[in-house]
């Protein structure tokens, strides 16, 4: 260890500093830095439908990035424009449940402005380096030291401008990235091809079973072609060998990654199996709709889930379709209740009730021979993700700490 020497913020190599945000940033603002509430209630509208540019929020990485934006007027636009966004820039959410959580300004076909609750800081070198390093576990550290509060967690423009940071040499912190960054265009990849597949599967399935659907007043449901599985457990009253293989569906069709242990899952849960699929009850308006593959052994969900088995393998594809389609969406949309937006909830019973022409059995064979094709393309798929991410989370603090060297 006698090229490392301890620093303020831990051990590094002797070449590395340390400095502050302040000192390394070329731009640390957020949208307050535009004026007073009362300036920016006056000055600043926000709007549904499509307009001049687009407010970047928390929400909005959540979703992927996907739509449903909230937008501003060009006059707002301009008002905002010490905030204003052209896309790689670092974001850092800084109040709420996800302070801390850190990610980068997309490319959008949109002139781009941020929102609130959220730092923006932009490097005058090394931009790429220092988002993996807020993302690793020693930058969220630093990032968790300057948090308060407990109701509401938040922390201050100020105090993140005045935290410590690493300087290292450009070439060493651009050799970094490339490692990371070829990472995650790896990881990206496979997930725009399991896209790409999942959308193959749901065009042939609008094909044959909507557009081309025989003109017969026979209709078969859901109820008809699965079980609804209700297979209750409480993770914290699960045996420790067991319990660590459980995972959680995120917001996301392609993975479902690991959980961590807290309080947020000790309450009950449904526990899942491969071939099964799920579907969410609330805002059906954004179907979020699984299909349970080899990948997650032993995972749970959380009981705002609806949980389905096909009562034969042949109509597994058809029925993860026919949950995706547009019609279901319109359909369990139209009978939900509550108000607008995630606040809407779908009742189990109309989900199991959900009907379609009967399709010719001949179809449904041939529809799972081609489309469990790509679903199984996409099981591949998502295991080389979940290896790739773990090579990356793996490499990623020994890279940020220099206990791994980047040969220039």
């Amino acid at each position: 260890m006698s090229n490392f020497i301890e620093t303020e913020i831990g051990l590094f190599p002797t070449h590395w500093s340390v400095s502050s945000v302040l000192n390394e940033a070329e731009v640390v603002t957020d949208y307050v830095a535009n004026g007073s509430f009362a300036s920016l209630k006056e000055n600043v509208s926000y709007k549904s439908t499509v307009d001049y540019a687009i407010l970047i929020r928390m929400v909005d990485f959540s979703r992927g990035f996907k739509g449903e934006f909230v937008y501003v007027d060009e006059k707002s636009y301009k008002f905002l424009k010490k905030s204003k966004l052209l896309g790689g820039e670092i974001i850092i959410s800084n109040v709420g449940e996800y302070a801390g959580t850190v990610f980068r300004v997309p490319t959008l076909k949109s002139p781009m402005t941020l929102g609130p609750n959220s730092i923006m800081v932009k490097f005058k070198e090394g931009n790429d380096f220092y988002y993996y390093f807020f993302k690793s576990p020693a930058g969220q550290d630093l990032i968790q030291s300057i948090r308060t509060g407990s109701a509401i967690p938040k922390f201050n423009k100020t105090d993140f401008r005045n935290l410590k940071i690493p300087v290292l040499p450009l070439q060493e912190k651009e050799g970094i990235s490339e490692i990371l960054s070829s990472l995650d265009y790896k990881i990206d990849l496979l997930h725009q091809n399991n896209k790409t597949l999942e959308q193959l599967a749901e065009t042939l399935f609008r094909q044959w079973f909507v557009e081309e659907a025989e003109e017969v007043q026979t209709e078969i449901s859901l109820s008809n072609i699965s079980k609804h599985i209700k297979k209750s457990v409480i993770p914290s009253k699960t045996p420790e060998q067991l319990f660590k293989h459980y995972s959680l569906p995120a917001f996301d069709n392609s993975r479902i990654p690991e959980i961590q242990l807290g309080k947020d899952i000790l309450s009950n849960k449904y526990q899942i199996s491969p071939g099964q699929i799920l579907i969410s009850k609330l805002n059906p308006r954004t179907p979020r709709v699984w299909f349970i593959n080899s990948c997650n052994n032993y995972s749970i969900c959380s009981t705002e889930f609806q949980v389905y088995e096909p009562l034969n393998k042949e109509f597994t594809e058809f029925i993860y379709c026919l949950l995706k389609s547009n019609d279901t969406r319109d359909i369990l949309t139209g009978a939900s209740s509550g108000t607008s937006g995630s606040h809407q909830r779908v009742n189990p019973e109309d989900i199991f009730k959900l009907t379609i022409k009967k399709p010719n059995e001949e179809k449904i064979k041939k529809f799972h021979q081609i489309a469990s094709v790509w679903l199984n393309k996409i099981d591949k798929n998502t295991i080389q993700i979940q290896q790739l991410e773990t090579l990356r989370d793996t490499l990623l603090p020994k890279l940020m700490s220099g206990f791994v060297k980047v040969e220039n």
